[in-house]
């Protein structure tokens, strides 16, 4: 585990990485106070972390090759649970890897929110946010929840803010507990060239990029 301290000059992500190792934390990842950040972990051998689980991925790669396919997986499940929905009518979440490849994936590129959307796909785990996403989205809307929790807890009253209105909540499953997380398809090509591109390289115990959708944590 990473974590993850908040000060006035920004945010340093610090943990014991081995050497050959590199942590992958997504932007949404991060806490607004000082604590644990949950991060994927990839070694140059090929093994593939998330916690207690551990896998070799198919197909030898690089490690930023190796995460993004990893975590775009997570975003392809976040997405298909609105497949059936029309572009602009999801609001998606988030500022970090996984919230843009959602949106990417679920083809809204408008940047606005819509008022009464048919779907939110959070990807900040924020519990307020998830609360003021089950109050906003229309009745008989779904609300995908791919963030991390962080601890968090989201009070909600699932008879009125859930049942009442026809809501269905959908729980996306964590890194490496999706089936084909190593696979990428022929047209997910662009999707990689983005992460590549929105990944910042930072050393263990320095301050963040803002701006950055995800960071890679080194020794």
């Amino acid at each position: 585990m990473i974590r993850a301290e908040v000060t006035e000059r920004g945010v340093s992500l610090a943990g014991a990485v081995a050497p050959g190792t590199f942590a992958y934390v997504d932007r949404d990842w991060l806490p607004a106070v000082s604590g644990e950040a949950p991060s994927l972990t990839v070694s140059t051998d090929g093994i593939v972390a998330w916690g207690d689980e551990a896998r070799a991925p198919r197909g030898a790669s690089d490690p930023d090759t190796t995460a993004a396919r990893v975590l775009v997986s997570v975003a392809r499940h976040a997405a298909a649970a609105v497949a059936d929905l029309q572009p602009g009518s999801i609001e998606v979440i988030g500022s970090g890897l996984i919230a843009h490849l959602v949106r990417v994936l679920v083809r809204d590129d408008s940047g606005r929110s819509v008022e009464h959307p048919r779907a939110v796909v959070d990807a900040t785990g924020d519990p307020m946010v998830i609360i003021d996403a089950t109050r906003r989205v229309a009745d008989l809307g779904t609300v995908v929840l791919v963030g991390e929790a962080l601890g968090r807890r989201a009070e909600l009253n699932s008879y009125a803010d859930v049942h009442m209105r026809g809501l269905t909540l959908v729980g996306v499953a964590p890194p490496l507990q999706q089936p084909e997380y190593s696979v990428v398809r022929a047209d997910e090509g662009p999707l990689m060239t983005w992460c590549h591109e929105s990944l910042a390289r930072v050393s263990s115990g320095t301050v963040v990029p803002p701006g950055s959708a995800w960071y890679a944590v080194t020794a």
